[in-house]
């Protein structure tokens, strides 16, 4: 029996043997076949399937179970990432060998391309969030982090927001009454 978890926000259609699976976003299934869990997470480990199976290694290298998912679904988000890049990349060199040929193909590509590039997006930004998220430290720790986190962003929009304002009185006094004004 093993546990397999979808970390990613698409859901994952998983075959063996006759054995379909639907892993969810976020989901966790028990897999009773070990020889399924192992051909799904070999086939779709790299659309960021992992396994969480919390036994004596495990316990020795992390302190709890919480710790322990939370480095998994890092590590099936960076490689869902990584493969989200090989496609972006895929895409980019097909767009070069076209060269200035125009084709439906080459169209089609570019837009999903496109598509391909905001999930990557996407899953970086999630990716920065959970480094960013220490398991080890308690709820109270975590708050407190967020707060100044949250103060250091409304500091910088305050700076950009007094640089915004600044530049508006320096037309004033560059033009006078006759600055530009924009509604």
């Amino acid at each position: 029996m093993a546990l397999l978890f979808n970390p990613t926000g698409e859901v994952i259609k998983c075959q063996h043997g006759g054995l379909y699976t639907l892993f969810k976003p976020g989901e966790k299934k028990e897999i009773w076949d070990n020889y399924a869990a192992e051909h799904f997470l070999n086939r779709w480990g790299k659309f960021g399937l992992v396994k969480l199976s919390y036994g004596e290694k495990e316990a020795q290298k992390y302190s709890d179970f919480e710790e322990y998912e939370h480095s998994q679904r890092l590590l099936g988000l960076v490689q869902y990432m990584e493969t989200l890049q090989t496609r972006v990349y895929d895409y980019e060199s097909y767009d070069e060998s076209c060269d200035t040929k125009k084709s439906a193909h080459r169209r089609l590509f570019n837009e999903q391309k496109k598509d391909v590039q905001k999930a990557l997006d996407k899953v970086a930004m999630e990716v920065a969030r959970l480094e960013s998220i220490n398991p080890k430290k308690t709820p109270q720790e975590r708050a407190a982090a967020l707060r100044k986190k949250a103060k250091e962003l409304e500091e910088q929009a305050q700076k950009e927001l007094e640089s915004v304002s600044s530049t508006s009185l320096n037309k004033k006094e560059k033009y006078g009454d006759n600055a530009p004004k924009f509604n």
